[in-house]
């Protein structure tokens, strides 16, 4: 997805390079029509459910035309005005800028189906943004399966469903969206933060390091709830004995220090304590009692505890 959005902003390019060389160039106002018609058309393809028919859509398809005037009378007239600064005046053949402004529509559209990407409740504009901006990749088949899974479904037909979702170069991101999927209400939320823990849990995904943090996330993931903590606290014990230079793939004893006085179980509450004091044990003495900085980013929902 990511190669596709460059090369479409790069296709994106060519539809503004037309009328700045026209500008350069030194063509007549009278092309600016040419290229707003261009612009207008590209807008008609790559954007049609914006233009399709109806009583309310007469003023806003009038204000997209006038937009891409205008963005067309900007283009050419910064054209003209680099032209006249470094006093340029290429000898283009007269349809080159049109022709390349054309260009931009067939190759764009061969990048970008939009009626396809309406089937699959992606717009163009929202697409761009994610991926812009570096957010956790939207839900594939295997989190809307996951997502599905009936409140009924054994605890470990979900944690081998989970498995194979939490493999790859992808792990990280999917360990993400998987969070943000477990933090909204549903029906199987309860059978899928059982399964993250014990995957979170288990010796070879901490041994591993990647996603680094999975101790600390399965953590998060059992808030107050003293079930989950019966199921989280025996293994963290296992763990932290077993590998002790995971450390900083488990909360820091500071964070669990304050949960211990809540628990009605008096026993849940000697167990976080005593894993406090394991964690505190492996870290060197001069780190005992903060947090130890990773410098890779954390996952995006162990920074709290999961409600």
């Amino acid at each position: 997805m990511k190669t596709r959005l460059r090369l479409l902003k790069a296709a994106n390019a060519l539809l503004y390079m037309g009328p700045l060389l026209a500008g350069l160039a030194g063509y007549g106002w009278v092309s600016v029509p040419i290229f707003a018609a261009i612009f207008t058309l590209w807008q008609m393809i790559l954007r049609p459910h914006e233009w399709q028919g109806g009583r309310g859509r007469v003023v806003p398809a009038l204000g997209q035309v006038l937009l891409q005037v205008l963005l067309v009378t900007g283009c050419f007239a910064a054209g003209r005005a680099l032209g006249g600064i470094f006093e340029l005046r290429p000898g283009f053949q007269p349809m080159l800028p049109v022709a390349l402004s054309f260009l931009a529509i067939p190759v764009s559209r061969l990048l970008w189906d939009p009626w396809r990407a309406k089937g699959e409740d992606r717009v163009l504009d929202h697409v761009i943004a994610r991926e812009s901006d570096n957010l956790p990749p939207e839900p594939t088949g295997a989190l809307t399966f996951l997502l599905d899974l009936p409140g009924g479904t054994p605890v470990a037909a979900a944690l081998a469903a989970m498995k194979g979702f939490l493999q790859g170069p992808q792990a990280w991101a999917n360990l993400d969206v998987l969070l943000i999927g477990i933090d909204t209400p549903g029906q199987n939320r309860a059978l899928l933060r059982r399964a993250l823990i014990l995957w979170a849990t288990e010796p070879e995904v901490v041994a591993a390091g990647q996603p680094h943090g999975t101790v600390e996330t399965a953590w998060a993931l059992c808030g107050m709830d003293e079930d989950l903590l019966r199921l989280f606290l025996p293994r963290a014990h296992t763990l932290i004995a077993a590998f002790p230079d995971c450390v900083l793939s488990f909360p820091p004893a500071s964070d669990l220090r304050p949960i211990a006085p809540g628990m009605t179980d008096t026993r849940l509450a000697f167990q976080i304590e005593a894993l406090a004091d394991a964690i505190e044990t492996v870290n060197p003495p001069e780190l005992r009692g903060r947090r130890i900085e990773d410098p890779r980013p954390a996952p995006i929902l162990t920074k709290r505890r999961l409600a």
